[in-house]
């Protein structure tokens, strides 16, 4: 989908420039009057997280470090990568865990990615590292993950921000909170999962809005109702155990105020306002100072909406009369509220000033033993690191050795195959042997067998011959007696022709008898 994003971003940039800019400027100004004051998201869904192949992880881990810098866990998230998340959150080399809240260019934070995208695997990897989910968007709009989550409908991430104590009754730049993202955009499941935190429905907006009416002027009317239900009993009751357990709380810390003030010992008290005025100056510049910020913006959220959540208009013109009271009724809130803190805390603060000018060398004492415990605490998680670092190559080594062994275990299967199959090929063979040898054995009577048979033969051959030479002999006589009678017959002719007076007979030819042919 990133050819897709490339094209829209060319065109939203294409356009942000006059002239082209002037022909969108009617239609911006006519949405931003319809949705002034709502929580706009885009409604685009959950984008689907890519998964790749374990060896390529290295790779494209050193790329993203060597081209976005201190800003590669951001655009990580950004960009739907879990795998290599977790790689630079769980590298203690790297340090990116303790960047974990850092917000790039456009004031976001990685999380607020996750959450807006709805990257499910990239959302769990950043809480399971410590990541902070009340860091709200820096500049543009003040949102938190759990707005943006309730926002986009994403229900399992706004179920996992809510089990991460993340502060479900925050508000954005215009007073919004997530239930107002939620109701807004009719999200029922979000909202049901967000009333499980019990959150306060009557919050209202810069322009006097609350969940409930926003989800009424959008016709959400399941939602408007589940917000404008009164509360159940079982609701109430938690609510009263809530209230005692708070009431509980505030007696206990009246009665060690009371104590503290018995012993006359404003040591603790000053040392707790001191501890105090370093959380909110440590806190101070959180919020009105720059945070940590990386190099490089990842995409800024919502840009081509001018009304993703309300804005105040610069002239009382767009407001309504409910919403200006609304505003002034808050100013002047904000004022009482701020006055009463500014007096109460100038007072304590003379109070103690006055009683504590005697302990100050105690107060050092407790510094110094306090940054005697933070040097402890230092040493000590420097030994964790260095347990769950090996801790891990453990891992890795004990992963290794079982892909090994079952890699030799496949080994030796296959070895077995192969000589099981040896084994009937000899089998086999052996057969073939036994029964060569038993036609070899036939074959040898047989030609025994034809021997005797050419023997007999021969001698049969040999007794004709014999006799065939006796029966020469014997025609031979005969010739030579039938020889002797022709010749004696002849002679007799001739006598018996001169005797009659007439010529006598010629001899004829004898024919010579031959042996008969050899068979």
């Amino acid at each position: 989908m990133w050819p897709l994003y490339l094209v829209v971003d060319l065109l939203g940039g294409l356009f942000s420039y006059p002239p082209l800019s002037w022909l969108l400027s009617p239609f911006s100004w006519i949405f931003s009057w319809m949705n002034r004051g709502a929580p706009v998201v885009q409604q685009m869904g959950a984008a689907q997280e890519m998964r790749l192949p374990t060896d390529q992880v290295p790779g494209y881990l050193d790329q993203y470090v060597q081209h976005y810098g201190d800003a590669a866990l951001i655009f990580a998230t950004h960009d739907g990568y879990p795998q290599i998340v977790n790689a630079l959150l769980y590298n203690q080399d790297l340090g990116y865990a303790d960047l974990i809240d850092a917000t790039d260019e456009n004031g976001n934070t990685a999380l607020i990615y996750a959450s807006a995208k709805g990257f499910r695997q990239s959302t769990a990897a950043l809480l399971r590292s410590g990541a902070d989910p009340d860091v709200a968007n820096q500049g543009h709009g003040g949102r938190t993950p759990l707005m943006e989550a309730a926002g986009a409908g994403h229900k399992d991430l706004v179920a996992a921000l809510r089990l991460t104590n993340a502060t479900v009754d925050a508000v954005d730049d215009y007073g919004n909170t997530a239930l107002h993202y939620a109701a807004y955009h009719g999200h029922l499941s979000c909202v049901h999962e967000l009333l499980k935190a019990n959150p306060r429905k009557d919050i209202q907006n810069s322009y006097g809005h609350t969940a409930a009416s926003y989800a009424a002027s959008n016709k959400f009317k399941a939602i408007a109702d589940v917000l404008s239900r009164a509360p159940s009993k079982r609701e109430l009751a938690q609510r009263a155990a809530e209230e005692k357990q708070k009431s509980k709380s505030l007696f206990k810390a009246d009665d060690d105020t009371e104590a503290a003030e018995d012993e006359d010992d404003p040591l603790k008290e000053l040392a707790e306002l001191v501890k105090g005025g370093k959380k909110k100056d440590a806190a101070k510049p959180k919020s009105k100072s720059e945070p940590k910020r990386v190099h490089g913006g990842a995409e800024e959220l919502h840009e081509k909406e001018d009304s993703f959540a309300p804005k105040l208009e610069k002239d009382g013109g767009g407001l309504s009369s409910k919403e200006r009271k609304s505003l002034e009724e808050q100013i002047t809130k904000l004022k009482r509220r701020h006055e009463d803190a500014e007096l109460k805390a100038q007072k304590r603060l003379v109070e103690l000033l006055e009683t504590s000018s005697g302990h100050q060398q105690e107060i050092d004492e407790a510094q110094r033993a306090v940054r005697n415990f933070q040097l402890n605490l230092t040493e000590l998680s420097f030994k964790v690191q260095e347990l769950q670092t090996k801790h891990l190559s453990s891992e890795q080594r004990a992963q290794e050795e079982k892909d090994r062994a079952d890699r030799l275990q496949q080994e030796m299967a296959e070895a077995e195959l192969e000589a099981a199959r040896y084994k009937l090929l000899a089998e086999g063979a052996e057969k073939d042997r036994v029964l060569q040898e038993e036609a070899a054995k036939r074959q040898e009577e047989r030609l025994k067998n034809k021997r005797e048979e050419v023997n007999e033969h021969l001698g049969r051959l040999e007794r004709q011959q014999q006799e065939m030479s006796s029966l020469r002999g014997d025609v031979k006589k005969q010739q030579e007696a039938l020889q002797q009678h022709r010749e004696e017959s002849l002679k007799l002719q001739r006598e018996l022709a001169l005797l009659k007076g007439e010529e006598p007979p010629a001899a004829p030819a004898v024919e010579e008898m031959r042996p008969p042919a050899k068979e």
